[in-house]
């Protein structure tokens, strides 16, 4: 079990977690690389051409073939999951996180792993709608009305108040999810902190999937919150390059702050607030933060950590084969 309106890539939803793929990392690359996950922004500062990077998402929670509907682990001795205070406690915006304990019978919650059966459990109460349903087959995001089409089709009304959940937290499936509910004008959308993982290992009720009666969805699109390469080159806003520890080796965008989606994790999870705060030290909430990636998953988990310490978060597209390497840095035309 696997653990996003213009143009993206195919390979944005390839099967490789966001923090990326690789393997036979050196001791010396190990060491760059931790380096670069320090605290400490870096901006303007490029490693050598070809280094290249491994970042491992954690193993899966349930297995494909589970035909029992109860929750196939065992409960644990000692549980230290959301015991009051709830973690959205600890972040300046923790209305965008849902704990695992405050999840209740109001909330429609869609679960938006991409491989999955339809049989699989899921958390109880669940509607199955995988992030890919938001895309067209040569990888570009839906025109609106067809976006509010599927998700009408799959029940979930602009009213309601949306918990978006994958397998686990850190493949950004969910936090795209909930970027997507947003920039459509979805009022209350919010991620399940750490995802079916982290609800499966607290012991908690599972089911199969469910189906909704469709409803009409009313889009009231937001979008300063999709910007485009001429925006990041007015200096109205700080830009920060999400993409992969190997990309940004090849070159980066300039004055951008390097902040990989692995930097605003931890186990999986979104940073406490006060990790946040030193990881984005060096940037001010006096003006947008605009988050550059080629993968929307990517993008949407450094955007919501944002988010939910209080800046205006945006994100932009990396359009594949635009823009031009010089010196080497890629500068975007």
């Amino acid at each position: 079990m696997g653990i996003v309106l213009a143009a993206l890539a195919l390979d944005g939803m390839a099967k490789c977690p966001p923090s990326g793929c690789g393997s036979n990392v050196g001791d010396w690359e190990s060491q760059a690389r931790d380096w670069m996950n320090a605290d400490d922004p870096l901006v303007g500062v490029y490693p050598q051409d070809g280094i290249k990077t491994s970042f491992v998402a954690g193993a899966a929670a349930v297995a494909e073939d589970q035909n029992e509907t109860e929750n196939p682990l065992p409960p644990r001795p000692t549980m230290d999951y959301e015991s009051p205070p709830f973690r959205s406690d600890l972040f300046l915006n923790g209305r965008m996180i849902k704990p695992l304990l405050s999840v209740s019978s109001s909330d429609v919650l869609l679960y938006v792993s991409e491989e999955s059966s339809s049989a699989q459990p899921t958390i109880r109460g669940s509607i199955r709608l995988p992030y890919s349903s938001f895309f067209s087959e040569n990888g570009t995001l839906r025109p609106i009305p067809e976006l509010v089409r599927i998700l009408g089709q799959a029940g979930v009304s602009s009213r309601d108040p949306v918990v978006a959940y994958g397998n686990n937290f850190s493949t950004g499936e969910a936090t795209f999810v909930i970027w997507l509910l947003r920039y459509l004008g979805q009022e209350d959308a919010r991620a399940l902190d750490g995802g079916l993982e982290d609800w499966v290992q607290a012991s908690l009720p599972l089911d199969r999937p469910t189906a909704r009666p469709s409803v009409s969805y009313s889009s009231h699109l937001r979008p300063e919150l999709l910007v485009d390469d001429e925006y990041v080159r007015s200096g109205l806003s700080q830009a920060v390059d999400a993409r992969s520890f190997q990309e940004f080796g090849l070159g980066g965008l300039p004055n951008a702050t390097f902040m990989g989606p692995e930097r605003v994790l931890e186990k999986g999870k979104v940073k406490a607030g006060e990790q946040l705060n030193q990881t984005f030290a060096r940037l001010s909430k006096d003006q947008p933060v605009v988050v550059c990636s080629n993968d929307f998953r990517s993008a949407s988990l450094v955007w919501y950590a944002l988010q939910l310490m209080g800046y205006d978060s945006r994100i932009c597209l990396w359009k594949e084969g635009e823009g031009q390497q010089k010196d080497g840095v890629l500068r975007i035309k």
